[in-house]
């Protein structure tokens, strides 16, 4: 792969839009603020972490009222704005310099495995984000400045008392941090990949509908649900491993790539630019 695809493709990250979800999530460490305010304490770095993809429990749909439980909009736009932000640049690149580049590189496979390095690298960032955000608002409210130490704040956030005998800390990690990782990333690989086959706004919608089936069907294979800190919580107290449910975002990573590179490498670039 080389090295300068991958370069320009990083510089990318740092585009002034991509600070607007930085701003999300300090506005979504905002609501985490205010149910501390509820309780009168002070949330730890570790709370206002795990209120950002928290989600929530699996809900019975009422056929009489469809819209009657809608899904979490605090979780559903924390995923839906990384997938909104990372959508447009892959087939943009596929324009003006970006053609000139994969013309020089010779390789339209090389060029799309810099955009998966991309996008994964585009999660990261976002993520950073978040961790960033909910040590501002930690350092604001003075709270705990620790990744190890949560308060009734997680609690009220997942709807039960965390019991320290069953559930640790890297449980805890895993649900709130590295499972929605995982799955941002699996999602937005995939939406990268469908791109390639139809109109972006189509592959977006897919990927919404995803999330949204998600919702109401709780099951760890469809991947929307482990993408909520609450559920993968309830997921590993149930006997799942780590492992069992990694494997799932990381066969999306592989047909994504594998479904991708095939398309990329028959499709012809000259009417993609047009």
């Amino acid at each position: 792969m080389s090295y300068r695809l991958i370069k320009r493709d990083l510089k990318r990250i740092l585009k002034v839009k991509n600070l607007w979800m930085f701003v999300f999530f300090l506005i979504s460490s905002a609501l985490c603020y205010g149910n501390a305010a509820i309780l009168q304490i002070s949330p730890s770095w570790l709370d206002y972490i795990l209120a950002v993809f928290a989600g929530r429990y699996p809900v019975e749909v009422n056929i009489s009222q469809p819209f009657s439980d809608l899904p979490p909009l605090h979780w559903l736009v924390s995923v839906e704005g990384i997938l909104f932000l990372s959508l447009d640049y892959p087939l943009e690149d596929l324009s003006g310099e970006g053609m000139q580049i994969l013309l020089r590189a010779g390789s339209k496979r090389k060029w799309y495995l810099s955009k998966c390095v991309w996008n994964v690298c585009n999660c990261l960032v976002y993520f950073l984000f978040m961790l960033f955000s909910g040590l501002i608002w930690t350092l604001f409210s003075k709270g705990i400045l620790s990744l190890k130490d949560y308060t009734d704040v997680s609690n009220m956030v997942y709807e039960w008392s965390i019991d320290p005998d069953i559930v640790t800390i890297q449980m805890l990690w895993i649900s709130g941090i590295l499972m929605p990782f995982l799955t941002v990333a699996a999602l937005n690989l995939f939406q990268m990949s469908l791109c390639l086959y139809t109109k972006p706004v189509f592959a977006f919608m897919v990927t919404t509908a995803a999330l949204i089936i998600s919702d109401y069907y709780e099951s760890p294979y469809f991947i929307g649900n482990l993408g909520m800190g609450i559920r993968v919580l309830a997921y590993l107290e149930s006997g799942y491993s780590v492992i069992q449910l990694m494997i799932i975002p990381l066969v999306w990573v592989c047909v994504s790539v594998v479904a991708g590179s095939i398309r990329c490498r028959r499709m012809d670039i000259l009417s993609r630019e047009d």
